[in-house]
């Protein structure tokens, strides 16, 4: 794209701010059957904010000419969009609050739990939930790993 061009798609793509209702949704229940990401109603800002790139640099008119483009690449773009909405970064106990949620939850429960940990693209999360697990006020509890 030449310097020009760039600067007329940032440009284009700052004047797309607004997305319907009904265009939301579609991309809702796109991302949710495409990558099992829910995303509620309160992640509206997100979506359009992540997505103002892509219909800037496609040169389209709305989200919903980029949604249709979408639908009907099927390819190469539908990856763009999921890697645009999803959260790619992982570490150590990255959510605080879940781990001091399932913490509390070990130390009153006798039942037998299941974990799963998506979010772990290099593995930090489910090695995380296992460190909680050895603590040793914990060691009652043991686990079975299942990888994938």
């Amino acid at each position: 794209m030449s310097p020009g061009g760039a600067a007329r798609a940032k440009n284009h793509a700052q004047s797309v701010t607004e997305i319907s209702d009904d265009e939301f949704a579609l991309f809702q229940s796109l991302i949710c059957r495409e990558a099992g990401i829910h995303l509620a109603a309160s992640k509206k800002p997100m979506l359009i904010s992540r997505l103002m790139r892509r219909v800037g640099a496609l040169n389209l008119e709305s989200f919903g000419d980029y949604y249709r483009h979408v639908i009907n690449d099927r390819g190469e773009e539908l990856i763009r969009l999921l890697d645009a909405v999803s959260t790619n970064e992982t570490w150590f106990f990255r959510n605080a609050e879940a781990f001091a949620a399932l913490t509390r939850l070990l130390h009153r429960s006798d039942k037998t739990l299941r974990l799963l940990s998506l979010p772990c693209s290099t593995g930090e999360e489910p090695y995380s939930i296992a460190i909680t697990l050895m603590e040793p006020e914990l060691e009652r509890w043991t686990g079975t790993w299942l990888r994938k």
